[in-house]
């Protein structure tokens, strides 16, 4: 299993050749209108060790965008 930090170096990465701009308007297209939500299966708690990606792609809109992404419980 690759360890926290080499897979947030890794997918950083990803997510640094993609237009944030562009991501989220399509997300938005893709709902119709409606929210979109961004679904992760991995089970809580959401660690160092158990990760998600779906959270890293919520900061990325976060920092990059100025939005507030909300968690669901």
């Amino acid at each position: 299993m690759m360890s926290f930090a080499d897979f947030e170096r890794a997918y950083t990465t990803q997510l640094s050749r993609l237009d944030p701009n562009d991501i989220w308007f399509d997300l938005h297209r893709l709902a119709g209108g409606a929210e979109p939500v961004l679904q992760c299966f991995e089970k809580p708690p959401i660690d160092e060790t158990n990760f998600c990606h779906r959270r890293m792609v919520a900061e990325w809109f976060e920092k990059s965008l100025d939005v507030k992404v909300s968690e669901l419980e």
